[in-house]
């Protein structure tokens, strides 16, 4: 699995809210609707990954685990 921090754009020390504006920005850029020179397969895998990166780090307690764990 690839660095969820990465995969966003932001530090490890990144605050909630430059989270949910780094989940905006490249949900809106890597969204299937909005990549039409992508296949949809892929623009849909790499969406995936950029949901399940805000899910783990919009949590605090999905976070930490993931901080400690990696």
């Amino acid at each position: 699995e690839t660095n969820l921090y990465k995969i966003l754009g932001v530090s490890s020390k990144a605050t909630i809210n430059e989270i949910k504006k780094a989940y905006r920005v490249k949900a809106l850029d890597t969204h299937p609707d909005k990549n039409k020179d992508v296949p949809k397969e892929l623009a849909a895998e790499q969406f995936q990954k950029v949901v399940h990166a805000f899910e783990v780090l919009s949590d605090v307690r999905s976070r930490q685990h993931y901080d400690r764990t990696g």
